[in-house]
């Protein structure tokens, strides 16, 4: 691999190609480009990319999409780029949407996972979410599921303290 900068940066419609190829390689049911644009028009949306910054040209590494309402920040998506997977740039971007929702004192965060994601339960749970539930059957495809992931408010106002 060439020596880059990884840079995180408000997710573009520019990135969509790149977000989307990553999207495919990354889950079962993937969203479409039409939906990932959609995100990027949420008021409330926290849409990043982790941008490889290369000598001939940028390259979309990762991505977050998530969303904060009523004092909570949803995180719908994290994902890399196979060949970038466990380099810390899912944590970046974890920590970035997570810093950034507390600038708009938002502390409460949660996720599903799919029950039988063991490494994206160990992602989450090595980031201190802790399992708060589980949806029964909630994904369509196949019917597994879901395990509900929350990352406690008291939890978050310790690490940022």
């Amino acid at each position: 691999m060439v020596d880059t900068t990884i840079d995180i940066v408000p997710m573009e419609p520019v990135h969509i190609d790149q977000v989307h190829t990553i999207e495919c390689a990354s889950f079962t049911v993937p969203w479409s480009r039409t939906l990932l644009l959609d995100e990027l028009g949420s008021p409330d949306g926290l849409n990043f990319a982790a941008v490889a910054r290369q000598e001939t040209s940028d390259i979309v590494v990762g991505y977050v999409c998530a969303r904060m309402c009523c004092g909570e920040c949803s995180i719908y998506k994290i994902a890399c780029r196979p060949e970038y997977r466990r380099k810390g740039i899912g944590s970046r971007l974890l920590r970035h949407i997570m810093n950034r929702a507390v600038q708009h004192d938002v502390h409460d965060f949660t996720l599903e996972v799919r029950e039988q994601n063991a490494a994206g339960r160990a992602f989450y749970e090595n980031r201190h979410f802790v399992s708060a539930g589980r949806r029964k059957r909630y994904y369509d495809d196949n019917r597994e599921d879901a395990i509900i992931m929350h990352f406690p408010e008291k939890q978050n106002r310790t690490e940022q303290d």
